[in-house]
């Protein structure tokens, strides 16, 4: 069985000339969101929820390595600003945008994607996204409690360039 390799290349020299400027941070605020279809939400942590009503809300507070444009039917980068693929389609390098930030205003980094793939293999929890995180390779063996890290992943801290 072939398994694809996620290579996170987080750069942390800002590219130079780069054209997007990161927003600042603003402490504050109230989200009010009404679930949808007459129904509740179940859950603010997108990791452990299927359902859709979740998801609709999730879409407005959470980002991802990938997001769907509906008007071109294709992803399209979201928290990466390139990906590569190369190894015969089982080696994705994404290069993470510089200017994504947590609520609190800490920078997000190729750790925190990590966290979250190995967050997701956590056998113990069965979460809903576990059966698209599988083709990683090694990320079998964190569902199974045989590793605590999807050694399918890598990061790498080289320096971005124009």
């Amino acid at each position: 069985m072939m398994f694809k390799k996620t290579v996170i290349v987080a750069g942390l020299a800002l590219a130079l000339g780069a054209t997007a400027e990161a927003q600042t941070p603003r402490k504050g605020g109230t989200i009010r969101m009404t679930a949808p279809y007459g129904s509740s939400f179940t859950s603010m942590d997108i990791h452990t929820t299927q359902r859709a009503q979740d998801e609709i809300y999730a879409k407005a507070l959470h980002r991802s390595l990938y997001n769907w444009n509906s008007a071109d039917g294709k992803p399209v980068l979201e928290l990466a600003r390139e990906v590569t693929v190369s190894g015969g389609g089982l080696v994705h390098t994404f290069k993470l945008r510089d200017d994504a930030y947590f609520h609190h205003g800490r920078k997000m980094t190729a750790d925190d994607i990590i966290w979250s793939y190995n967050r997701i293999m956590d056998g113990t929890k069965a979460y809903p996204g576990a059966r698209f995180v599988r083709v990683i390779e090694g990320a079998s063996e964190v569902e199974k409690g045989k590793a605590k890290e999807i050694s399918g992943q890598k990061k790498s801290t080289t320096s971005r360039s124009k």
